[in-house]
C-alpha cells in the first residue's frame, strides 16, 4: 500500500476529507456493491447531501462503465473479493479515483496499486471499512 501513499495520493485524501465533510461541496459518488455497507454508506452520504449518482449490485453490473463512471467524483467499492479486482480497476481505467473496503483479494493489491500510478488516480484500501464508515460519520 506504500506505493499508494505517495504525494498524489496523501492530496486525493486531503481533498476526499474536504469533500466529504464540507456541506459546500457535493460529491456524486457511485456505490459498487449495493449490500449492507452500500446501504450505510448511502445513507450518510445522502445526509451530508452527496449524490449517488451510481449504485451496482450484480442485477446492473454492466452499468459499471466509463459512461456511467464518468459522472462520478470517486467510487465506494464494497463487493466481494472475487470481483474487487476487476471492479477497481474498471474504475481507475475509467479515471474514476476508487476506495475499497473489500476484503480477501490483497494477493491483488499491486496490480490495482500499479493501475492507479499509471492512470494518474487516487487508491485507497480498507480492509477494516468501519474506519472509513467512522470517518464518514465524525
Amino acid at each position: 500500500m506504500e506505493q499508494c501513499m505517495d504525494c498524489s495520493s496523501k492530496y486525493f485524501l486531503v481533498i476526499l476529507w474536504n469533500k466529504l465533510f464540507t456541506f459546500e461541496i457535493i460529491m456524486n459518488i457511485a456505490l459498487i456493491g449495493y449490500g449492507k455497507m452500500g446501504h450505510a454508506i448511502e445513507q450518510i452520504a445522502i445526509n451530508r447531501r452527496h449524490n449517488i449518482i451510481l449504485r451496482i449490485t450484480t442485477a446492473n453490473k454492466h452499468e459499471l462503465d466509463e459512461a456511467h463512471l464518468k459522472l462520478a467524483d470517486v467510487a465506494i467499492e464494497f463487493t466481494a473479493p472475487a470481483t474487487a479486482k476487476e471492479n477497481v480497476l474498471c474504475c481507475l481505467s475509467a479515471g474514476i479515483d476508487v476506495i475499497s473496503g473489500t476484503t480477501g483479494w490483497n494477493d491483488q493489491l499491486p496490480e490495482a496499486e500499479s493501475m492507479a500510478l499509471q492512470c494518474d488516480r487516487a487508491f485507497m484500501h480498507a480492509s477494516n471499512f468501519s474506519i472509513g464508515v467512522n470517518i464518514f460519520l465524525k
